[in-house]
């Protein structure tokens, strides 16, 4: 049987890297299995495209999430043209303990003190991942990094836009920027930034609407400042807004992540003849369906001429929404964690592929589960 395996990382867990070798050593020597690298954006965003395109990864002193001094990286390809980085390397939600976790004292500088340093180095593009950030603030701090101030009413609501700093402004008119996101929600609103996502990166539910407040404010302003429709824009409101910042202020080509990192390291190629596509991700829900990397391989394949006889499972650490996930066009879903099985336990990286390895060995030993989606 041949199988192209494309699991994203299990967040804290494992990289992709990891899981997809993991899932590999379940089949037969007798079994043709290739492996791939990828990121819906975040996590592993920069290994992922490395993989394909080659280059080095620089070190970097930044601030993080909150504040604090960290080291995080970049990679720069071997042509020193371009800069590839991700969020959650400097502004990642993994960078904060889920007890620090809060929302109104984080920011998405250290993403932009890396972009800075990239520049700083001539680079003519930078590839910049959206997901996985543990930040809300609009790309503010990104883009005061870079040099640009807010003008702020009373309230501490952004009102203007202006980049005093001119060496500043010509070096990032040199620069092509391409934004991969995970997922497309708006800027603000119901369905926008801050309610879809703030609560995990330490908003109380009493303060989801006063963030959102502030958000449409940023909006507003970048609207005003670009011209350009921030709200609705593809992408706008991945990584907190930091998607929104970079596409309106500096004019950033907005890429569906998965979709386009697929097309990059030539995954087509591997579903001629294939018979198993394996996909995943650490939890696996109804967000999975926003742009997520499991989605995104689903459709990547169903739409691809070679793929349309591949089977797709989806794994997981942890499944949820089960029946919508079905629902989407998955052909059978597997949570690898047993139901008994402490989480401090499930997160221990050996453990977490022993679980990868033998479910799917025991899924291939005894066939298709109780909630498999009929396929004709």
């Amino acid at each position: 049987m041949k199988v192209s395996i494309a699991i994203d990382s299990f967040k804290g867990c494992l990289t992709s890297s990891e899981a997809g070798l993991a899932a590999s050593e379940a089949f037969a020597d007798t079994d043709e299995v290739e492996c791939f690298r990828i990121s819906d954006g975040g996590e592993g965003f920069a290994e992922s495209l490395a993989s394909s395109l080659g280059g080095h990864r620089i070190l970097q002193k930044v601030r993080g999430p909150l504040g604090e001094e960290i080291t995080a990286s970049f990679v720069i390809t071997d042509d020193g043209g371009t800069a590839i980085m991700e969020t959650a390397e400097a502004s990642g939600l993994c960078l904060v303990k889920p007890e620090n976790r809060d929302i109104f004292h984080s920011s998405s500088g250290g993403t932009g003190e890396l972009m800075a340093a990239a520049i700083s180095r001539n680079v003519r593009k930078i590839f910049l991942g959206l997901g996985g950030s543990a930040t809300n603030d609009g790309g503010v701090g990104l883009l005061e990094a870079l040099g640009y101030r807010f003008g702020k009413d009373g309230n501490n609501d952004v009102v203007s836009i202006c980049i005093p700093d001119l060496e500043m402004e010509r070096k990032l008119k040199n620069v092509d920027f391409e934004c991969f996101y995970d997922t497309s929600i708006p800027f603000f609103g119901p369905e926008g930034a801050t309610y879809t996502y703030a609560v995990q990166k330490g908003c109380p539910d009493s303060m989801l609407g006063k963030l959102d407040n502030w958000m449409e404010k940023i909006c507003n302003a970048y609207s005003a400042y670009s011209g350009k429709d921030i709200l609705n824009a593809p992408g706008s409101g991945a990584a907190g807004g930091i998607g929104g910042a970079m596409y309106g202020i500096l004019g950033a080509k907005m890429r569906n992540g998965i979709e386009s990192i697929l097309d990059i390291i030539g995954f087509a190629d591997s579903l001629d003849g294939c018979g198993l596509v394996i996909t995943g991700e650490g939890k696996a829900d109804s967000q999975t369906l926003t742009g997520k990397a499991p989605k995104g391989v689903l459709d990547f394949v169903r739409k691809n001429r070679n793929g349309d006889k591949a089977k797709v499972l989806l794994i997981a650490g942890r499944v949820e929404d089960r029946a919508d996930l079905l629902q989407a066009g998955f052909d059978d879903i597997l949570q690898v964690t047993p139901p008994n099985m402490p989480y401090y336990e499930a997160m221990e990286k050996d453990i977490a592929k022993r679980n990868i390895t033998e479910t799917l060995k025991n899924y291939l030993k005894y066939g298709r589960t109780s909630s498999s989606r009929s396929r004709k």
